[in-house]
């Protein structure tokens, strides 16, 4: 029989908090590590560059939540409901499709959408094992593939033929590739830390595993050297003009005979760029008081979340709060960020817009499964699943306002985020 506890389903507010006040400790416990590394005789790195832009921004405070009309009508979004069941269904909460089987025990994380969003692909656990399960987002044909764990990270090829997953293994973490059409898996590459990134056209994977073994992959296993990385980020991700990482404390974009430089980092950093690959949002977590210079615009400070523009070379600061996800709009434009508030109890969304600069958004208390699964990975997470609507127009988040637990939906010139229905995850679709 498998057990499906109320405290993983359905997890409480208490819990909640919890798991988010952890997260938030733990991204305190870096800032603070990184203050103590500086010299007490190092009072910043001082520089006659030119400083860093810094825009005037008008910050936007959202209305108190009320019953606010869900409009958006742009793709799907697939959610896991308070019973535990994958469904479909529209943005305003319309037209749903259960995808799973109440009359089935088993229990489903993490479904996420194919690239042309007529499939999602969640892990399953039943009796009989683990299997990676890919339903038609229609309630058509689904395929099982059986994986020797349970499957804690997937991501959808961009041709949408194949599944990358990572899971628990004898040597570490387990790194596999599952084909769709056949139902067929193998075990490409293991180690821990694990993280990988699709070359754009599907053929191949960029891999950072460990401290700095940094690689690419094809699918008939091939692996070809890309030298050394950095041990200080999650995430490489594969950009139309290359792979962006760190290496020597600085952010680089590896084309294929040739590194672009766009950043000098310190410590810790985090980024996600637009899947344009002109844009990149980026975070490092290094000491206080110290700096980190772009080639082409000069020091920004460590700590701020800034936009590095690539193709203009110049760097903009947006917000100097701690982050704990980076999600970009489909169009490439507005950033979504997610930031703790002071209370440490709770998110705040917050946009930043080519055109309009930062707007804050209403707080909510974060579903535990995003707080404990996705947050602290969310470089990964980003590049495999989205909370944007198609159209850019809005996203989606899962937590509590006010009492309330469930899906909602901020549309972008919105008063207050709608809600939808309840539920402890969302993913929107792509098209």
């Amino acid at each position: 029989m498998v057990e499906q506890t109320a405290g993983w389903l359905a997890p409480s507010p208490e819990y909640a908090r919890a798991v988010l006040s952890r997260l938030v400790l733990g991204l305190a416990l870096v800032f603070v590590a990184a203050a103590c590394t500086t010299d007490a005789g190092d009072q910043g790195t001082t520089t006659s560059s030119p400083a860093t832009t810094a825009r005037e921004t008008t910050t936007t405070t959202a209305e108190a939540v009320g019953e606010v009309q869900v409009t958006v009508d742009a793709g799907r979004i697939v959610v896991i409901d308070s019973e535990g069941q994958v469904a479909v269904m529209r943005p305003d909460g319309s037209q749903r499709v259960t995808v799973t089987d109440p009359d089935v025990e088993a229990i489903y994380t993490q479904p996420i959408w194919s690239p042309g969003s007529d499939r999602v692909a969640f892990g399953l656990l039943t009796e009989d094992g683990f299997f990676i399960q890919v339903e038609d987002a229609d309630g058509g044909e689904s395929t099982s593939i059986p994986v020797a764990n349970n499957p804690f990270f997937m991501h959808w090829s961009p041709d949408g033929e194949r599944i990358g997953v990572l899971h628990n293994g004898s040597q570490g973490l387990d790194f596999q590739i599952a084909d769709v059409s056949t139902a067929e898996i193998e075990v490409v590459d293991m180690g821990s830390p694990f993280y990988f990134s699709w070359s754009p056209d599907g053929d191949r994977l960029a891999v950072h595993e460990g401290l700095d073994r940094f690689e690419t992959i094809g699918l008939d296993g091939e692996r070809s050297d890309l030298g050394t990385t950095g041990a200080n980020y999650l995430a490489p991700q594969w950009l139309p003009q290359g792979i962006l990482h760190v290496v020597d404390d600085q952010l680089v974009v590896e084309g294929e005979s040739s590194r672009s430089v766009l950043a000098d980092v310190e410590s810790q950093t985090m980024f996600v760029a637009n899947r344009q690959g002109s844009l990149v949002a980026v975070q490092s977590l290094g000491p206080v008081g110290q700096s980190v210079s772009l080639a082409q615009t000069g020091p920004i400070e460590t700590n701020a979340l800034a936009i590095v523009d690539i193709r203009a070379g110049t760097v903009e600061v947006i917000d100097r709060s701690p982050v704990v996800g980076l999600w970009w709009s489909p169009d490439g434009r507005s950033l979504l960020s997610l930031s703790p508030t002071s209370g440490g109890a709770a998110l705040i969304a917050k946009v930043w817009s080519v055109d309009g600069g930062l707007t804050s958004y209403s707080s909510f208390g974060p579903s535990p499964i995003h707080a404990r699964d996705v947050f602290p990975f969310y470089p990964q997470y980003a590049q495999s699943l989205t909370f944007w609507a198609p159209d850019s127009s809005g996203f989606a988040f899962a937590g509590e306002i006010e009492g309330r637990a469930g899906i909602w939906v901020q549309e972008l010139d919105a008063p207050a985020p709608g809600f939808v229905t309840e539920g402890i995850w969302v993913a929107w679709s792509h098209e």
